[in-house]
């Protein structure tokens, strides 16, 4: 298959941010770039030609950090939408959407538990988290739980608790915490990290009638944003097999970085990565595998917005519940864990993806980093990310640049949670939320992503957010820390594809690299801001084939 792309511009975004007129690939290379007299002349009989009408042609978009096996679910399985642009603004309208949905898909009994997910508190007008009072407004037969936009806090009702063996008895597990109801030891439904996640995440396994379906629905919501590299940000054995029958069958066609959890991983020995598909997970780099295990993951603290990031520094006071010294938790109180966790990772050569909101938590994995790297006997070539540095400080990134950790930023928080962030952080800490531009002037490559499920794949309004820095109230958070729209686009493509060791073959149109491409209904690294705000993606072509058109 030989096509030609012209009629448009060709934005390469590589290192001399070049346009040209026309491109030609070849079933999944690039094969020539310049003028179009110049890439009319290698056409032949066999060679479609495709006018770009004045259309405008990027690299393929890389996500940096997600979890594709949930977001691909909740496309299918969703209640209320995973994200806080949802209509649900108040607690009688969450109650209605979920009594609706239930009876309309049928849930009578206690045989399966219902999920919605995507309620954004600081959304709703009663500003709270439902409880299991609320929740049984719902039903007092059917086990649910409504899950907030981040994934890290949610509500049980009390149907769900009994059947869980959640009471007054369970004591909060290491990394989580259960709401009570003030001067008793009862739950009230509501649960926080470990709290919720031991409890809903095997919840969310689809059937594997449903498989096919889930896999399709999955690709096709990273393809419309002009996702060609996703990633699966905490991969179990079950979400592999899944990912894999979906490349082998022809449902997936995108890259799909795998990281399976480091602690579970050590603390169960011969893993399942190492031990049953025998696969040489750290050899793959640079391949064209659709389905890769690409290093661990490990989770440190929990969200900011929904106050469980762990801090250096209180929370301000926001209601008169708020403890005054406030700083959340860690996951895990013992550094000795985190420290084997990494040095496991590094043993092997991997990275290791390291999720840290609250910069208490960015000090302990810089921490442990450095004392697996100390008592490491042999060569770590491997690149590691903090995951999200949300709070991060500027001696913490200068820390990052020496040891060569990358910053995998989450800046479309600027927008959708930056009013909260000033609620909770005060002023001067909110501006520097997300703070790409400094990581930049330190040599380092800082991406963005927007962890979906908790936003949906929308990597044109993350491009946006870095580069304008503007709250959903009109405020702007650290102006002179916005992004050129160069810089924006590149942590989104060159970037993204430096984290994955993929540099050399994908993250910009240059000969030789992956026919991995987008066409995008205006030129976004020239346009105002308003219409890179409204931008959309018009067709995705992974390796050559067209995965989506709008």
């Amino acid at each position: 298959m030989k096509r030609i792309y012209l009629g448009g511009e060709i934005v390469t975004l590589n290192d001399n941010n070049d346009i040209a007129e026309a491109v030609m690939i070849e079933d999944a290379k690039i094969v020539a770039i310049g003028s179009e007299e110049e890439i009319l002349k290698l056409k032949d009989a066999e060679t479609e030609v495709v006018d770009l009408e004045g259309k405008a042609m990027l690299p393929g978009f890389i996500d940096p950090h997600s979890h594709y096996g949930i977001q691909s679910v909740l496309s299918v399985f969703k209640t209320l939408a995973p994200s806080p642009i949802s209509d649900v603004e108040s607690m009688d309208r969450l109650i209605e959407v979920m009594k609706n949905d239930i009876e309309e898909k049928g849930y009578t009994g206690t045989d399966k538990f219902y999920i919605a997910s995507g309620y954004d508190h600081e959304q709703l007008k009663e500003g709270r988290h439902p409880t299991r009072d609320d929740l049984d407004k719902v039903s007092t037969e059917v086990p649910l739980a409504a899950v907030h936009a981040s994934l890290h806090v949610g509500t049980f009702n009390s149907k769900a608790l009994e059947i869980l063996g959640i009471d007054e008895e369970q004591p909060n597990p290491p990394g989580g915490h259960f709401g009570r109801y003030e001067g008793t030891n009862k739950v009230n439904g509501y649960a926080e990290e470990s709290a919720l996640q031991l409890y809903i995440m095997d919840k969310l396994a689809p059937q594997p009638a449903d498989v096919p379906a889930v896999l399709k629905s999955g690709q096709d919501i990273y393809a419309k944003a002009g996702i060609t590299t996703a990633q699966d940000g905490f991969t179990k054995n079950e979400e592999y097999q899944m990912f894999n029958f979906g490349a082998n069958n022809g449902i997936i066609d995108l890259d799909v970085h795998c990281y399976p959890p480091a602690v579970k991983s050590l603390q169960e020995g011969n893993h399942w990565i190492d031990g049953e598909f025998g696969v040489n997970i750290f050899d793959r780099f640079g391949t064209d595998n659709n389905i890769s295990f690409s290093g661990y993951k490990i989770v440190l603290d929990g969200s900011p917005q929904a106050r469980t990031a762990w801090m250096s520094k209180p929370y301000e006071v926001v209601s008169e519940d708020d403890e005054p010294d406030y700083v959340a938790y860690p996951f895990y109180e013992d550094d000795a864990i985190v420290t084997e966790a990494i040095s496991y990772a590094m043993e092997r050569n991997a990275p290791v993806l390291v999720h840290c909101n609250g910069d208490a938590s960015g000090d302990q994995f810089l921490r442990c980093y450095k004392e697996a790297l100390a008592k490491l006997d042999g060569e770590y070539t491997a690149r590691s990310v903090m995951i999200h540095c949300q709070t991060i400080r500027e001696d913490q990134i200068d820390e990052m640049a020496e040891l060569n950790i990358i910053p995998a930023m989450f800046p479309i928080h600027t927008y959708f949670w930056g009013d909260t962030h000033i609620k909770n952080f005060g002023r001067e800490r909110a501006n520097k939320i997300s703070n790409q531009k400094y990581a930049l002037s330190k040599g380092l490559l800082p991406t963005s992503h927007e962890d979906c499920p908790v936003l949906p794949p929308s990597t044109l309004l993350s491009v946006w957010a870095a580069s304008n820095r503007v709250t959903r109230s009109g405020e702007i958070l650290g102006e002179e820390l916005r992004l050129t729209r160069y810089e924006a686009l590149r942590s989104v493509t060159y970037n993204a594809a430096y984290q994955y060791h993929e540099e050399d073959i994908k993250g910009t149109i240059e000969v030789g690299k992956m026919s991995d491409l987008i066409i995008l209904d205006r030129n976004v690294l020239t346009c105002s801001d308003d219409e890179l705000f409204n931008a959309s993606v018009v067709q995705t072509i992974k390796r050559g084939k067209v995965i989506y058109t709008k």
